[in-house]
């Protein structure tokens, strides 16, 4: 997590700005306007926005709004390419969410990173009420691949073939919603987690590969090394000798 602040008292106008990241704004009080360079987005107390990466936003209210604002580079939204726009439900499981990851943001990241995983799939939920079925599956298999990864078992193709589709098919939209294929994806999640784990725990490289659910360790080394451009251990001791 990049950050995680809420507006001070009395604001009333956000400038126009963009962010390399991420940006996820809950709104907790007020009534106003999302201004995009497309135009404007009415808001009240628990609509909830996703701004994607370079994306121009401001907020405006007539009297004042406080939301929180948290920035994050979020691999699984890579398809948006315009604001989001979705609202809490009636038993305010996003303000929840969105709260907690506030609150813990400094003295418990891990904490606050699960909060906002948590508010990404209740968005990406909420979007699939009106995408097709075909999406809402891929959805869910992304879902999965998350909670998941651990497990050495869990295999791409599998969840493929178990999605009702056709292989060629759902592959190909999987591809268009995630930017990468299946068991890239899945490898992705597995090394960006593998790379948390070495920078947050005293866990060797062995329990790291196998947490992440790799049981051949040449194989987790070549696909490490892949994405962060160095072995893990050499990652770790670089790591570490920044400290």
């Amino acid at each position: 997590m990049l950050y995680a602040q809420v507006t001070a008292p009395n604001v009333n106008f956000r400038p126009m700005h963009t962010h390399p990241h991420h940006e996820i704004m809950f709104v907790l009080e007020g009534e106003g306007s999302l201004i995009t360079q497309y135009g404007e987005i009415p808001f009240s107390p628990g609509c909830l926005f996703i701004a994607p990466p370079n994306v121009p936003h401001a907020t405006r209210s007539k009297i004042s709004h406080r939301i929180i604002s948290i920035g994050e580079h979020l691999d699984n939204l890579t398809f948006l390419t315009d604001i989001y726009e979705t609202h809490d439900t009636e038993f305010g499981e996003a303000k929840m969410l969105a709260e907690t990851a506030l609150r813990y943001a400094l003295e418990n990241e891990a904490y606050a990173n699960a909060c906002i995983n948590a508010l990404v799939r209740f968005a990406l939920m909420k979007r699939t009420e009106y995408a097709k079925d075909v999406y809402s599956t891929i959805y869910r298999i992304i879902s999965i691949m998350e909670d998941r990864y651990g497990d050495p078992h869990l295999r791409a193709g599998d969840l493929m073939r178990a999605s009702g589709y056709a292989e060629d098919y759902i592959r190909s939209k999987f591809l268009e919603v995630a930017k990468m294929p299946p068991v890239k994806f899945l490898n992705h999640v597995r090394i960006k987690n593998a790379g948390d784990m070495l920078l947050s725990t005293e866990l060797s490289v062995n329990e790291i590969a196998q947490k992440c659910g790799f049981l051949d360790m040449a194989y987790f080394s070549k696909t490490f090394k892949s994405h962060f451009g160095m072995s893990p251990r050499k990652y770790k001791m670089s790591s570490e000798s920044q400290i």
